[in-house]
């Protein structure tokens, strides 16, 4: 719609108002009323506390940076790196004298090349004298008892490659396309397994912390939390795997505060070792040698398999590893813990008992996860009943097809939401909405509709108008025949079970967990085969970022690693929490929602679009929106002004008029007060 817009709106000289501008001349006109009918009001309101930047309601996102920014320790540093062109640099020595004999007569030449660092050699032609001979980069602090430390510029960009969930092959692609020198592949996995010892420390920096921001934050809710040594929460786990149909090498789970939405524990699961896979292919695996050579190396601790069961088992083992010792590490006891619906994980905490026999942990109920499996039992209806011969889809009136199943998840996470934390009312909600789209003329089945003249159900409105027209079940957008109804009455008396709604009466979501996801798999993609190494260095990296922000961390690794940070560095981190934060802003504005609510409902409707690339308007889906807005006027999502329109009878004859360009033309000179006009920056103005 957009490009439909900015082709045929008028010229600005013909418009006579900015968009929003009238809105924005009624408020302004109303609080000057306001204000002036009662001064004294006016001057006694009292300014909001909060920010003005931020939104009203503010984000997680926020509330995490500006927990962990504090005052940076130490001075930043004015050392950074430059991409240099060599020719660049023999013009530079070539205006330089000799420091002996005076002359200009310099050359420059390469006389090592460590990686990404150079060694430099100026030399004078006319008297021999080594002007300069240094590297381009200085060493890192020496960690152990190495006499030469590695290059820090190496290690820089090992990280930098790691970061962005590229490995040494993407780095040579780099270097071929910028014509620089590459490290070796045996220096870049030096570099990794170093990175990798740095991030346990990392690790256990980022947990404790956010550990205790945790606490305060119980604290600062509650004083009497103050003297308890072990604090009681409630987490959200979940796990996420590498591959996806549980045949997953790999994979993480994760322990996240439901108030304060910070990881405090995690645990990374494999199933596979590269030493152990390339023994086996020397040695042979029911060999001797090999049951020799994988005792010793289990015992040096260099095996990276911890996990041998199935793959769809890590996250109830991984559950039950940060259970147990969540009292020992983090002082905590995860009394609640908020899952996607997966019983495997509560049976299993339940059956070992980690917080002792008469404990029992108890679980809560993401609501989206819930809504999906509406739609997943409705689809699996489908499937069951199309197999006995009894097809409950197909294209006759009521029948359950895939777009009716959409809007019925809909209609059931709504009623969800909508009435937390009543189960009865939850329950009385989820049943009204399929007995509604059920009702006929002749059977009408409004019972646990609301009443009043508030109410959506259109039947019971008008009855408590006492209007005499009670209008027609036929333009109901969703209707069941009785055939559907009888078989989806058992699905929903099973997802209304007030067991089901008990554990919903939070409305807690696990939107954090997937976020942690999204990060996660950015520096580890799943696409390409991993080390356990990477997906260690990945996921500390990505919890650290999801958990402090991007300017926290980079000061923690710079305390860890030894090295000074610099001021491009941390501006460049600030500016991706900065637009981080904006985002998160973006995404909590009304307008965002909004535009969101129609994306995904023109998704839902591929076949009845509003606008088709290169096509313009959509004829059919367009048609059945202007019935819709035609039959429903109070309709908030579009308004519809006609006057003055070509004489066409019906519906159909002022589409086909609508996409010809001769009409948009004859309209915008002849007709100037026709109007289409769709609120959420979907519109078409002529």
């Amino acid at each position: 719609m957009h490009e439909i817009h900015n082709k045929y709106r008028p010229p600005k000289s013909r418009v006579k108002g900015g968009r929003g501008k009238s809105l924005k001349l009624a408020r302004e006109k109303k609080a000057a009323n306001d204000s002036a009918q009662d001064p004294q009001d006016a001057s006694t309101q009292t300014e909001p506390d909060q920010d003005p930047n931020l939104t009203p309601k503010s984000s997680k996102s926020a509330k995490k940076i500006n927990q962990f920014k504090g005052p940076i320790g130490a001075e930043l540093s004015d050392e950074e790196y430059y991409l240099v062109n060599s020719a660049f640099l023999r013009d530079l020595v070539s205006v330089m004298s000799c420091p002996d004999c005076g002359t200009t007569e310099n050359e420059i030449s390469v006389s090592e090349k460590k990686g990404f660092c150079h060694r430099f050699v100026i030399e004078c032609k006319v008297c021999g004298k080594i002007i300069c001979d240094s590297y381009s980069s200085k060493r890192v602090a020496a960690t152990d008892s190495s006499s030469r430390p590695p290059f820090e510029v190496n290690k820089r960009m090992t990280t930098a490659f790691l970061d962005i969930g590229a490995g040494h092959t993407a780095m040579t692609r780099f270097c071929s396309a910028m014509t620089i020198n590459c490290l070796e592949s045996s220096a870049f996995y030096k570099h990794m397994h170093q990175l990798a010892e740095e991030s346990k420390q990392m690790r256990n920096q980022i947990l404790e912390k956010a550990r205790q921001v945790v606490r305060t934050t119980y604290e600062e809710l509650d004083s009497s939390v103050k003297n308890q040594e072990v604090l009681e929460i409630t987490v959200s786990i979940d796990g996420s795997w590498h591959r996806r149909g549980h045949t997953s090498l790999y994979g993480f789970v994760a322990a996240i505060d439901v108030l304060t939405g910070l990881v405090i524990d995690y645990e990374i699961l494999s199933k596979f070792c590269l030493m152990c896979s390339l023994a086996i292919q020397q040695h042979g695996e029911d060999t001797d040698e090999f049951r020799e050579w994988k005792r010793q190396h289990i015992e040096r601790q260099e095996c990276s398999i911890n996990f041998t069961e199935a793959s769809g088992n890590m996250e109830s083992a991984g559950a039950l590893l940060m259970f147990q010792r969540s009292l020992t590490v983090a002082k905590m006891k995860y009394v609640k813990f908020l899952s996607d619906g997966d019983a495997k994980t509560l049976s299993v905490l339940n059956k070992a008992k980690p917080y002792g026999p008469d404990f029992v942990i108890e679980k809560e109920e993401c609501v989206n996860h819930v809504s999906k499996r509406m739609g997943t039992a409705l689809r699996s209806l489908v499937q069951e009943n199309k197999k006995g011969g009894n097809a409950l889809g197909g294209k006759g009136l009521g029948t359950l097809t895939d777009a009716t199943i959409k809007k019925l998840q809909g209609f059931y996470h709504r009623a969800l939401v909508g009435n937390i934390p009543d189960v009865k009312k939850m329950k009385r909600a989820i049943l009204a909405t399929i007995y509604h789209c059920a009702s006929t003329d002749q059977k009408h089945n409004h019972s646990y509709c609301p009443a009043g003249k508030e109410s959506w159900c259109f039947f019971n409105k008008r009855k408590a108008q006492r209007s005499k027209d009670k209008g027609t079940h036929d333009l109901m957008p969703v209707k069941l025949n009785e055939k559907v109804f009888n078989a989806l009455l058992p699905v929903y008396k099973r997802l209304s079970s007030d067991e089901l709604l008990n554990r919903c009466t939070k409305g807690q979501t696990q939107n954090a967990n997937e976020s942690l996801h999204s990060v996660i798999w950015k520096k580890c993609p799943k696409h390409i085969f991993i080390s356990k190494t990477r997906m260690e260095i990945g996921i500390t990296q990505g919890i650290g970022e999801f958990n402090m922000g991007c300017a926290a961390l980079s000061l923690l690794k710079s305390d860890i690693q030894g090295h000074e940070i610099s001021k491009v560095s941390m501006e460049l981190d600030s500016r991706r929490d900065q637009k981080r934060l904006s985002q998160a802003a973006h995404q909590e504005a009304t307008t965002t929602k909004r535009q969101r609510l129609m994306k995904k409902h023109c998704k839902k409707n591929k076949g009845s679009s509003l606008y088709v690339p290169g096509g313009g308007l959509d004829f059919p889906g367009f048609t059945s929106l202007f019935k819709k807005c035609h039959y429903w006027t109070s309709c908030k999502c579009m308004t519809l002004y006609f006057s003055k329109i070509l004489p066409t009878s019906t519906y159909e004859g002022v589409l086909a008029v609508l996409l010809t360009s001769t009409f948009l033309e004859a309209t915008q000179n002849n007709y100037g007060n026709f109007k289409l006009i769709f609120l959420g920056n979907y519109f078409l103005e002529l």
